[in-house]
């Protein structure tokens, strides 16, 4: 079960997400500035993406009942999947914004305000993502970390309108702020893929890379007693790694007390090597096999 701090620093990311969703609106009273409507547009997709991370983190630690016999752990790779999903429409939005300035140049009106509004929102995206990352690598929480390349992306978003707006502010030239979007926006895209790889393949039931693999089957292997492995299978969910195979030993003459006792220090060296680690052995004696 997932600890409490993850519920807590996904809450922290919807906190935040909802003060800067309640500050740009009110500039945009101020200003009545399309692009700092676009800015408090991206920012509530934000705050649905926190808010998703949220419950699926809520909902993922729950325990396993007779219809959810191996957790709820997909529950994130979903909300993973749908977070990657709201990244592309943001880098859409950008890459929109910034044709539509190059076809259609204007003037940049309060860049006062914006220059505030971007600075304030890269201070509070870049700590909050800065905790979610280290969370979700302590929880291997898929949610929690699409939510910090979400939240990322947010700090790239205000660092590259911070430089344009210094850039024309100092040069007058309006044209740089569509090409750094267009660069930002397919850097951004690039970690979408990432984090959509990352959530999806779970949910086709994944097997561990093949190294990992190979240093499982190397444990049971140096066992005495032990023959073969065979039937190997292999997946994961969030944290958890669920293991299955068939363990054949080279005698029929092992009692079961013995045989058992190699079982359960085979267990205890994968779980040494997966923590959260959920193994099912078969004994087979080695006549079986023959």
């Amino acid at each position: 079960m997932k600890n409490n701090n993850t519920s807590k620093i996904a809450l922290l990311s919807v906190v935040s997400n909802l003060f800067l969703v309640i500050a740009k609106f009110i500039i945009w009273i101020m200003t009545w500035s399309v692009s700092i409507i676009s800015e408090a547009l991206h920012s509530c997709m934000d705050l649905l993406a926190a808010c998703i991370a949220f419950f699926s983190i809520k909902y993922a630690s729950k325990d396993p009942d007779e219809f959810h016999n191996y957790w709820y752990g997909k529950i994130e790779n979903v909300s993973g999947v749908v977070e990657a999903l709201l990244i592309f429409v943001a880098v859409w939005l950008i890459l929109y914004e910034a044709i539509q300035k190059l076809l259609h140049p204007g003037e940049v009106s309060s860049i006062w305000l914006w220059f505030i509004v971007m600075i304030v929102s890269w201070v509070i995206n870049f700590f909050v993502s800065q905790k979610l990352f280290i969370e979700a690598k302590k929880s291997h929480s898929v949610a929690l970390e699409a939510d910090a390349v979400h939240l990322r992306t947010d700090t790239y978003s205000s660092i590259w309108v911070g430089l344009w707006l210094l850039l024309i502010w100092m040069t007058g030239i309006q044209i740089l702020d569509p090409i750094v979007a267009i660069v930002v926006a397919l850097f951004i895209s690039f970690e979408a893929r990432s984090i959509l790889k990352k959530s999806f393949l779970p949910l086709l039931d994944i097997s561990l890379p093949k190294d990992e693999i190979q240093k499982i089957k190397k444990i049971i292997l140096n066992r005495n007693n032990v023959h073969s492995v065979h039937k190997f299978y292999s997946r994961t969910v969030g944290k958890n790694v669920f293991i299955e195979f068939d363990l054949v030993f080279d005698t029929d003459t092992l009692s079961i007390l013995s045989a058992h006792n190699i079982w359960w220090e085979i267990k205890k060296d994968i779980i040494a090597l997966y923590p959260f680690a959920q193994i099912r052995i078969h004994l087979e004696p080695c006549s079986v096999k023959k």
